[in-house]
């Protein structure tokens, strides 16, 4: 029997991801597929069940997707290693959109872009493929703890607030060293907290954070300003050539940002915020908004606040579910 490898699976609103690592979080292969998210429970796990079987063939040399195609270099070298061995699956962790009751594997809350998904029993599908520990968090909680797994001790932080600027702002809390998460499973997440200007949310009421600071409240705020239909990623394009509408808007989304993380630190006395999502691939323009914004909200009971950018990689929901999974062991 091979060491023990970890399944991280990644089930978002557009693809499913599926990777292998080992007990390292060494990325040793990975796939994806569109999320079937109008065929509900039954078929977004048949999906991932499927990649956790290829993935599995092509490491251990048979034909999964095709000759190691889903491989990453590390897993060829572990698949030369441990020729003729059978991978090993010892745990599942899964990352999923809306709110995870992660103490029995169950999906309490999604989208109405998911059909049959609310209420579906995710660890106990997942049992009938593999009669392995299932860890399941929402994937928020899930980015955040792949941040902090593997850590050295002397960078690991009492409280940290990750914050994920997608098409909408979610977030999660790491407090006394692990994932808070609440009575309601909903811990942490502050894109709906009101009081920021009076702009609409994607949630139909005003004034929250995820209005300013989400990907498409950016988007819809530009158009408003000029008309145009330039995404996130574009205006951030338009802000670096200096345009001016477009930079305030970066510098708004800062600001937004610097007031939520402000509120953490009043009541968790938050020691570092860790930022991901798309909307923080444009860090060159979020990050300094962001450090204006916290000098000018100071709280003066709090530490001062370390901000980073998150490792955002593709995989990140599935290392943190697989981090959880690891913990199962």
């Amino acid at each position: 029997m091979t060491s023990p490898l970890l399944l991280g699976i990644d089930i978002g609103g557009t693809k499913i991801m599926a990777c292998l690592y080992d007990s390292d979080l060494t990325l040793l292969a990975a796939t994806s597929v569109p999320t079937p998210a109008s065929e509900g429970g039954d078929a977004m796990i048949a999906a991932a069940c499927a990649m956790g079987e290829t993935l599995a063939l092509d490491l251990g040399g048979e034909s999964g997707s095709g000759l190691g195609a889903t491989l990453t270099e590390a897993g060829k070298a572990w698949a030369e290693t441990h020729a003729g061995e059978t991978p090993n699956i010892a745990a599942i962790g899964v990352g999923a959109a809306g709110l995870i009751d992660s103490e029995n594997g169950v999906v309490t809350a999604a989208s109405d872009s998911f059909q049959g998904w609310a209420g579906y029993e995710v660890r106990s599908a997942l049992q009938h493929w593999r009669d392995v520990p299932v860890a399941m968090e929402n994937d928020v909680n899930a980015f955040l703890i792949a941040q902090m797994a593997n850590r050295p001790q002397s960078e690991q932080r009492r409280s940290v607030l990750g914050l994920m600027l997608g098409t909408g702002v979610g977030g999660a809390l790491w407090l006394n060293g692990g994932i808070f998460r609440g009575t309601g499973y909903s811990a942490g997440e502050i894109g709906h907290i009101p009081g920021f200007d009076d702009v609409p949310c994607t949630c139909g009421a005003r004034g929250h954070l995820e209005g300013l600071a989400g990907g498409r409240g950016i988007a819809r705020l530009w158009h408003e300003a000029t008309g145009g239909d330039e995404d996130t990623r574009e205006v951030g394009d338009l802000a670096r050539s200096g345009d001016e509408r477009a930079l305030a808007l970066w510098d708004q989304a800062g600001d937004s940002v610097a007031k939520a993380v402000a509120i953490c630190q009043s009541l968790l006395d938050i020691d570092e915020v860790v930022i991901g999502g798309s909307v923080a691939k444009s860090w060159d323009l979020l990050e300094p908004a962001i450090r204006r914004g916290i000098e000018a909200y100071p709280v003066p009971i709090a530490r001062e606040v370390a901000i980073a950018h998150a490792d955002d990689g593709d995989d990140t929901v599935a290392r943190g579910a697989a981090a959880s999974a690891r913990l199962l062991l």
